[in-house]
């Protein structure tokens, strides 16, 4: 699962892992949930590596979020510790709605090929938006 930080009325998410075909997949992605638009975005920026099993918490003016700990793509301990600003990944200009970044690599992709297995890719895209919608009915 990822770790997620509300700010305002925002939930982000970054990193995260997930068990599929007998394979640990973590995640680099920063995904943001918009409480007020019901509106989930993909991050142009991400994490400098992926990261899973990790623990984040902003500082007192929620200007920087403070990402610790966690494991890597081996499921291996790393004692990481990011400073990242909480505006790198809220400002509308580095955020695009996930719909809208679906559908434009769907068309790169049936462009350089005929012969691409789209389906696997939303398949596993839209079994990631589930597991991050689900943990933020958890998470009051």
């Amino acid at each position: 699962m990822p770790i997620c930080v509300c700010v305002n009325n925002d939930i982000l998410f970054f990193g995260g892992c997930c068990y599929n075909h007998h394979k640990n997949i973590i995640s680099s992605g920063v995904f943001k949930y918009s409480i007020r638009e019901n509106e989930w975005t993909i991050c142009y920026n991400t994490l400098p590596s992926p990261l899973g099993s990790c623990f984040a918490v902003l500082n007192e003016d929620n200007t920087y979020v403070h990402i610790i700990g966690g494991c890597n793509e081996e499921m291996d301990p790393v004692s990481t510790h990011m400073r990242i600003q909480v505006n790198e990944w809220l400002t509308k200009g580095i955020l695009k709605n996930a719909t809208d970044l679906y559908f434009e690599e769907e068309e790169k992709q049936k462009n350089e090929t005929e012969m691409y297995n789209i389906s696997n890719i939303f398949s596993f895209v839209f079994f990631f938006l589930i597991v991050l919608y689900s943990s933020t009915k958890k998470v009051h």
